[in-house]
């Protein structure tokens, strides 16, 4: 995982657990509640910005995000 990006907790999200933004590398983090964590490279400032601000990330992630940048799976979560 990109050593800059510190995850935080993702309070009242069904499908996001924890996140993180490196804004000098452009890369997004998400651990998504079933263990996975992701990073999705070339997120631009403006797109982050809305990511976090959205009232719902994971609707967000869904229309934005997971449609238009390809994540790269760091770690396979599972129970």
């Amino acid at each position: 995982m990109n050593a800059n990006i510190e995850l935080r907790p993702v309070i009242g999200s069904s499908m996001i657990a924890e996140d993180g933004y490196d804004d000098t590398s452009q890369v997004l983090a998400i651990k998504f509640q079933n263990g996975q964590l992701y990073e999705y490279p070339g997120v631009d400032p403006k797109t982050a910005e809305e990511y976090n601000t959205a009232a719902s990330k994971g609707a967000y992630f869904s229309r934005v995000i997971k449609k238009n940048i390809a994540g790269k799976l760091v770690t396979q979560g599972g129970a």
